[in-house]
């Protein structure tokens, strides 16, 4: 995992009950290794281009709710070249919903097909101003070629998630192998799903933004009803952070990553290194 950049927020704004006061919420991103597709990523983190475009209004009201603080050497692209990833080494990008902070980096990997859901980007598109605001959405982030580089989790064959990750019961199979499976969270946004990859040395969950800190899964709190206004389906939301919750009770093993828990990224023993993929029935070596 890495973290590309990060913004800040009131806790209690995101966790009812949490403090009134600023917090880091990092932007991670899931760094992956198959043996056959390639680097793969899940999200893409903030970019220098996120900053440009919130100059203009209506979308600076976007970077005033959540400030953003990127160094250059903080994106995607520079620290996977730090680790000696080159750009167009990366071949598959999985985009769990079209918020800006988890597409910013997209047009920095144009080798990259990206892997979303269709009812996801069907939410977005085309949408520019305020109709685009209202959906945490930046147009000008996504590279003019997406329609031709995309495809659609909907179109990946369906199987059935190893009872380690229940109540949560079907996937969809991008690779063909089960080593990466997308996971359908619906609530927070339109399309929204997770990354579940079983064959690592321990079973891990990369869930987006279904919750925001790990302490949200853990005692299955919600967010402060304001910050929920922009959710699309708030019903569908409790239900799978309801899920997460029942998931982790179980102490199944499976370790779960929101995409923006601070504390979370700081425990990992691989922050800041690729993760090695492999085949549904598998462990992985962690090679860096």
């Amino acid at each position: 995992m890495i973290a590309a950049g990060h913004c800040t927020h009131s806790e209690h704004m995101v966790l009812a009950g949490g403090r009134r006061g600023p917090i880091c919420f990092p932007s991670l991103v899931g760094v992956m290794v198959h043996p056959k597709h390639g680097v793969a990523l899940f999200d893409a983190g903030y970019a220098r281009r996120f900053l440009t475009r919130c100059d203009n209004f209506p979308y600076s009201l976007y970077a005033r709710v959540t400030p953003v603080t990127l160094r250059p050497e903080q994106t995607a692209v520079a620290q996977l070249q730090a680790l000696g990833i080159h750009a167009a080494e990366v071949k598959t990008i999985f985009i769990s919903h079209f918020h800006a902070d988890h597409i910013a980096g997209i047009a920095d990997f144009p080798h990259a097909r990206v892997v979303c859901a269709r009812a996801g980007y069907e939410s977005i598109r085309g949408k520019r101003g305020f109709r685009a605001l209202a959906k945490a959405f930046l147009p000008d982030l996504l590279p003019k070629d997406l329609e031709a580089r995309a495809s659609y989790v909907e179109d990946f064959s369906e199987r059935a998630l190893p009872d380690a990750l229940l109540p949560f019961q079907r996937a969809h199979d991008p690779f063909g192998d089960g080593s990466v499976l997308v996971v359908p969270l619906p609530g927070h946004a339109d399309g929204h799903v997770g990354l579940f990859l079983p064959g690592l040395a321990q079973p891990t969950f990369l869930v987006g933004d279904a919750c925001w800190l790990a302490k949200s899964f853990r005692d299955n709190i919600q967010p402060h009803p304001i910050a929920t206004l922009l959710f699309s389906d708030r019903h569908a939301y409790r239900q799978t952070l309801g899920r997460l919750h029942t998931l982790h009770g179980r102490q199944s093993g499976v370790r779960i990553i929101p995409s923006h828990c601070l504390a979370t990224f700081e425990a990992l023993p691989e922050a800041v290194r690729p993760l090695q993929s492999a085949p549904f029935d598998q462990r992985a070596e962690q090679t860096r």
